[in-house]
């Protein structure tokens, strides 16, 4: 039997010699009816044929040639015969069984057949942009008309699908045929069924699809069949029910396990070579990932689809691949899911780093590779193939996490090995992060920024070649994985850190192009200068019990290390200068004088006054060579402004500042240096010779400090006293800061005749005071009161911090005030113990009502405590201690407070650090819970790090516990 129905697949899609030379104006009637007389001429078919013609045509045999003739459309009635055909052939290969084997000559057969019947019984009957048409599969084809009635379609369209399935279930040569050549045709089809509200079909649809076709051909024809990303050149366009009803299935398959590895499998196979460059499709792509589907839990999905994401970008070819792809994908994922890209992408990028620059507890360190691990290894590269795909004017998003890491990346750069691909990307991530700040002005005071905090911190990652074992054994069996870098990791203390961390951005600054590297040195020259005449004109007043916003003598410092570092820069450059660098160079001696013009003027005053002026050679010295190095610049760019209308206007500002210059030294011959005198003519004859320039504004010499002048027969306290009922804030200031001086450094002649109770009494009245010089001055004072006489002066103080008042006034004297008696308590070290039961209930209280600064201060001064007691004192309130950061890390939205609440936790574990089973006994597990919780989950990156430290400091904190329970215990001797 089967042998003849495989003969007759030859007749159901070539006509037989003699009838082939005839002339055939309907082609599939021809073969409808060759296929009809060669089925009569079987007798074992006959029967079943018979049956066949009547259920479907209502004739007999003998009638169905006349019925073929006179029917218009010969297509219904030959996919009917060679369904026949199909279906006799799958019953009898199933009773064969599963290992009936087809020959290759008959499967070949029931492919070619295949493809006659799919335009005769299925292309008919679907809606028009679905399904692949026939003038793709066909050149000679140029139109194929579709049936309309609805009925009919679905009813040929359920017998065909029932067909094919039928078909595919009887063997597995068949499945292949049907697996390989048909999937896009029983997609469409059984999709348009599901479109005419046909469900018999949908459980056999699926599980083909789910079960029996791989998921790369699958989300391949998906995107062919509705023209996804360009693909397929679809004459007309997928109508939108079929594009919502295969999209849907399409982000489930993707939602799978390994999804994205068998969606960028079909990009591949079907996109093209040009697919993963082209910048239009791949943002369309990104933003189809960054999209949950309808059944899908958002936070599942997005979790989902980012791991996938990440664990491919670990294999070389596909990091290669989807680079472009990676970056729209994080910057669609900023916009769209910022909470889990901060967990699960940034902190992977920048966490290793910031720990390991915080603390090397929780790292091995290796005798070859040092800290270099995994993490490091993967950090890196993921930065420079994300960083490295993106176009350069995109907006990159994370950069305030770049730019925090930007100097310890830095600093690895520039201790790389010149031929390390380390320092190779790791210069173009920097490169990156510089010229993501914007335009060349923001770029300069980035890395003047950056160059500040450089100075805030003195540990550092140091990079060198990783060290080679002379004799390495390895096991046969072991698979050794092999880091993308081949370099060692240290960290380091370095006193010098802030001459590691700038040569490190001059470095970096030297790979710029020559053009754009000139721009942004001469702009971080002039706003180097500018910061530090900002500085120098900033008065400070350092107390250790009040922070200031800056530190300003740090950054002071700092400023004049880049401006003279930059100077040597540019004095290495031996091209000439543009008129735009010229501008730069007019500005930074216009400070420059501005800076002599104002010591000169202050000095001059305390001549006046009397004043002991330090160092004064040294000094003038200093402002002579600064006068020099001005007006020589200037007198060159007068030379060449002489020709640059736009470059002589722009020295009408510095004009002015020579001619004060001039005044102040004419006004004060008598005190003023033999040297200043001279360099005053210079600049007389410069100013002269600048024809056509006219100063914008006139500057007056200073006419000195208004307040009275003190004199050395009066006695000190007393003025300083009286001084504190003065009008003018600058002297009451003053008179504060005098007042703690003396009591910090207890001085002799001074703290013998002071009334600590008046003293207490007349900075109580400074308290209120609006202007910030005297307020923040009176809390320092107030601090070293409270810490140089603690009874009873320490616990006045917590009580006017714990008084409730209303206004913004009682809130910033709060907030200082915390932060003050923070201070005071890490001050008292041993005898911080006696203090905490008094403290501690006060504290926890302002933590539950108030402003969110008012919590925050509370539960810092709470923290330093904590710390000064070293895990003593507190056993009796660590619950409520617990149970105040619990609530407040549940309940509290604010930043702030969460950042100081997790804050106040790493300095209960770090006070108990030796004793931790007996001062948290009953609250450690649930405290490690929490912190897991929050370091997974929560939105913060700062409260992030610092609950990951926490629970570093746990596990530290138990295995010093364990190591002492070791040591303590019996020894055994063997002898």
């Amino acid at each position: 039997m089967l042998d003849v129905l495989f003969k007759l697949l030859k007749f159901c899609t070539v006509l037989p010699n003699e009838e082939a030379k005839q002339r055939n104006p309907d082609p599939l009637k021809a073969l409808t009816l060759s296929l009809h007389r060669r089925i009569e001429v079987e007798a074992q078919l006959l029967d079943d044929y018979d049956v066949f013609l009547i259920g479907f045509a209502g004739c007999h045999r003998e009638a169905f040639p006349e019925a073929v003739k006179s029917h218009d459309d010969a297509r219904r009635l030959y996919a009917k015969l060679v369904r026949f055909v199909l279906l006799k052939i799958a019953r009898e290969v199933k009773q064969k069984g599963e290992d009936y084997l087809i020959s290759m000559s008959n499967l070949t057969a029931i492919e070619k057949t295949l493809q006659f019947y799919v335009p005769a019984g299925i292309l008919p009957y679907m809606d028009s942009g679905v399904g692949q048409p026939l003038e793709k599969r066909s050149t000679l084809v140029k139109f194929w008309q579709r049936i309309e009635d609805p009925e009919i379609c679905r009813k040929e369209l359920h017998e065909a699908m029932e067909c094919i399935f039928t078909l595919g279930d009887a063997n597995k040569s068949l499945m292949f045929v049907v697996n390989t050549k048909l999937i896009a045709d029983i997609i469409a089809a059984n999709e348009q069924l599901l479109h005419f509200g046909e469900t018999c079909l949908e459980k056999r649809y699926e599980s083909f699809i789910y079960d029996v076709v791989h998921r790369s051909h699958l989300i391949a024809q998906f995107l062919t069949l509705i023209g996804g990303f360009g693909i397929g050149d679809r004459r007309y366009p997928a109508p939108q029910w079929l594009q919502l009803s295969i999209g849907t299935k399409l982000s489930l398959v993707l939602a799978g396990e390994n999804g994205l590895v068998f969606l960028f499998g079909a990009f591949d196979d079907i996109g093209g070579e040009t697919f993963w460059t082209n910048y239009t499709t791949l943002s369309r792509v990104a933003m189809l990932l960054a999209t949950c589907p309808r059944s899908k839990k958002p936070k599942e999905y997005y979790v989902d689809v980012t791991k996938q994401f990440l664990s491919l970008m670990k294999m070389p070819h596909w990091a290669n691949h989807l680079a472009m792809l990676f970056a729209l994908f994080i910057d669609q994922g900023a916009k769209r899911f910022r909470a889990i890209m901060d967990v699960l992408f940034v902190d992977r990028l920048f966490g290793p780093f910031e720990r390991l620059v915080e603390s090397s507890v929780g790292f091995i360190k290796s005798d070859e590779g040092g800290y270099w691990n995994f993490d490091f290894d993967e950090s890196v590269n993921l930065l420079h193939v994300w960083l490295g795909a993106l176009p350069r004017m995109t907006e990159i998003p994370f950069l305030e996490r770049l730019q925090k890491a930007f100097l310890t990346l830095a600093v690895m750069y520039n201790t790389a090995s010149s031929d390390s691909p380390l320092k190779q990307h790791l210069e173009v991530i920097l490169r990156r992060i510089v010229r993501a700040s914007g335009a060349i002005e923001a770029q300069a005071e980035c890395l003047l920024s950056q160059a500040v905090r450089a100075a805030k911190q003195n540990r550092i990652l140091l990079v060198a070649p990783k060290k080679k074992k002379m004799v390495e054994e390895l096991d046969s069996e072991e698979v050794k994985q092999e880091f993308t870098y081949d370099v060692s990791l240290d960290v380091a203390e370095d006193p010098d850190a802030l001459r590691t961390r700038i040569t490190a951005i001059l470095a970096l600054l030297e790979t710029f192009p020559k053009e754009e590297m000139r721009k942004l040195v001469m702009e971080l020259l002039r706003r180097a200068v500018k910061r530090w005449r900002a500085l120098d004109e900033r008065e400070t007043a350092s107390s250790r019990f009040v922070t200031t916003v800056d530190d300003t003598e740090t950054e002071k410092i700092t400023a004049q290390y880049v401006m003279g570092a930059i100077v040597e820069l540019y004095l290495s450059d031996n091209e000439e200068l543009e008129g735009e660098s010229m501008l730069c160079v007019v500005d930074v001696c216009d400070v420059i004088l501005s800076a002599v013009c104002s010591k000169l003027a202050d000095r001059f005053e305390r001549k006046r006054r009397l004043d002991l002026a330090i160092e004064e050679a040294e000094e003038v010295a200093v402002d002579t060579r600064s006068v020099e190095l001005a007006i020589g610049v200037i007198g060159g760019v007068v030379f060449a402004a002489r020709s640059d209308p736009e470059l002589m206007k722009s020295l009408e500002n510095i004009t002015s500042t020579m001619k004060r210059l001039i005044r102040i030294v004419e006004s004060n011959s008598k005190h003023c240096p033999q040297e200043l005198k001279l360099l005053s003519g210079s600049v007389g004859t410069l100013v002269e010779s600048m024809e056509g320039i006219n100063p914008s504004s006139q500057s007056t010499v200073p006419s000195g400090d208004s307040s009275k002048p003190s004199t050395s027969t009066e006695d000190e306290l007393e003025l300083c006293l009286r001084d504190l009922d003065d009008p003018t804030e600058a002297v009451r200031g003053h008179s504060l800061i005098m007042l703690a001086r003396w009591m910090r450094q207890r001085t002799p002649e001074v703290i013998d005749r002071m009334d600590p109770d008046l003293i207490y009494q007349k900075i109580l009245t400074q308290l209120s005071d609006a202007d910030s010089y005297v307020f923040l001055a009176s809390i320092g004072a107030l601090a070293e009161l409270a810490f140089w006489q603690t009874e009873p002066y320490l616990g006045k103080v917590v009580e006017v911090f714990a008084e409730e008042r209303e206004g913004d006034e009682s809130l910033m004297l709060r907030c200082k005030l915390g932060e003050a008696l923070g201070k005071v308590f890490r001050q008292l070290g041993d005898f911080a113990p006696a203090y905490f039961s008094k403290m501690v209930g006060v504290l926890l209280h302002l933590t539950t009502k108030g402003d969110e600064l008012t919590k925050s201060s509370a539960l810092a001064a709470l923290a330093d405590l904590i710390i000064a007691c070293r895990g003593r004192r507190f056993d009796k309130d660590i619950n409520e201690i617990i149970f105040c950061i619990d609530r407040l890390l549940l309940v509290e939205k604010s930043s702030l407070v969460r950042r100081s609440a997790v804050g106040l936790l790493r300095a209960v574990l770090a006070s108990c650090h030796y004793n931790i089973f007996e001062a948290l006994p009953n609250n450690l597990r649930d405290i490690r819970r929490s912190l897991s919780t929050l370091w997974k989950t929560d939105r913060d990156e700062v409260v992030r790090l610092h609950a990951e430290l926490a629970l570093i400091e746990i596990k530290e904190a138990i295995k010093t516990q364990v190591n002492i329970l070791e040591e303590s215990g019996p020894r055994r001797i063997l002898i």
